[in-house]
């Protein structure tokens, strides 16, 4: 029983056919207990002293049961829990090809995990994100935690006000599929990197999100592909295809902001994400098949890019626990024809429904 909801906990939310609009909640990143799903994602690309580059990804997810002894436990024992809380993480070494990764599950009760519903504060064993209550500049989080055997300690501050990316494309009344979404997509971080010696200081960009809904898929979704860009220049895009069971795209979100913070949705005849050239990669880890590298260009904002994995092995497969599915650090160039291919940023995709997934 354990592990059938730890499988189905373990995939996450989806956020659907969305319009960003200006954030007016008080406490975006706080817990919503009334919904049976969440998750919050905290990534960042770091440098350190040497050009020695590190990116991170770090997962929450909050996942509403039904008590298995109800009537046997009062709700109010400290023993009782009515959610669980997996959650997975990884640090890539992009100069040493490493990556460090790992994976918790918690239920909430005796302090093991919890969430709170005022402000961004969620924990997993010794994992733990922690901001102020704040939606907009004033938006600071911290993350720290032991990743297989290394210590991760971020601190970030955001540079741009919070979106919310309102689903409007799904049928939420019908199916109560779909979800809301916050975004901060710039945010300041700094912190250190323990790896086997003494703690390397770092600093750089992150982004943090926040889903949250009563689904994970819509009847006849199988997965989807979500990659966050950040761009040297101050630009962020955020794409999310959600793929049916025929492997089409049957919901597509696409949002370019500006260095200043104002989001444009990018309707599908002004940009192109593309698999270049069919590139794949096999994982001998699950036998899964995943995309690796990807074409992107929005003609009107003068981006003509390529997204290329900073390692291949960059799934976080299951062992028992959860499903498996890539989470993996990007490099950005340029290939505007007539360019020398420069480095234009950093990114992070997830791809999901690509392994085998776990009997639901």
């Amino acid at each position: 029983m354990r592990r059938f909801l730890a499988a189905l906990a373990l995939i996450p939310l989806l956020a659907g056919a969305a319009f960003p609009v200006a954030h007016r909640e008080r406490a975006p990143f706080a817990s919503r207990p009334a919904l049976d799903r969440e998750l919050w994602r905290f990534s960042g690309h770091l440098v350190a002293r040497g050009n020695r580059r590190f990116d991170f990804s770090v997962l929450f997810f909050r996942f509403r049961v039904a008590r298995p002894n109800a009537g046997r436990i009062d709700a109010a024992s400290r023993w009782s829990a009515a959610d669980i809380y997996p959650a997975a993480a990884s640090v890539v070494d992009e100069n040493r090809a490493h990556v460090w990764s790992d994976r918790r599950i918690e239920r909430g009760a005796l302090a093991l995990a919890a969430a709170s519903s005022q402000r961004l504060d969620v924990h997993v064993d010794d994992w733990h994100a922690i901001g102020n209550a704040a939606a907009n500049n004033g938006l600071r989080v911290s993350f720290h935690g032991r990743i297989d055997g290394i210590v991760l300690a971020v601190r970030a501050r955001a540079r741009k006000p919070g979106l919310q990316l309102a689903a409007t494309g799904r049928a939420r009344s019908a199916t109560g599929c779909g979800a809301g979404e916050t975004d901060v997509t710039s945010l300041e971080a700094t912190g250190s990197v323990e790896a086997g010696g003494a703690p390397l200081p770092v600093g750089g960009v992150s982004w943090l999100d926040h889903e949250y809904g009563d689904r994970f898929l819509c009847a006849g979704e199988s997965g989807w592909d979500r990659f966050w860009v950040q761009l040297d220049d101050h630009r962020e895009i955020l794409i999310e295809r959600v793929r049916s069971r025929k492997k089409a795209a049957v919901t597509t979100i696409a949002v370019l902001i500006d260095p200043s913070g104002i989001p444009r949705t990018l309707a599908a005849s002004t940009y192109a994400l593309f698999n270049d050239g069919g590139a794949h990669w096999r994982s001998r880890h699950t036998g899964a098949l995943y995309p690796c590298l990807w074409g992107l260009t929005i003609p009107d904002a003068g981006l003509r890019l390529s997204l290329e994995p900073v390692t291949s092995d960059q799934e976080l497969a299951s062992s028992g626990v959860g499903a498996s599915f890539w989470e993996g650090a990007l490099d950005v160039y340029d290939v505007t024809p007539g360019t020398p291919g420069r480095r234009l940023g950093s990114a992070y995709a997830e791809l999901t429904g690509y392994a085998e997934q776990p009997a639901l």
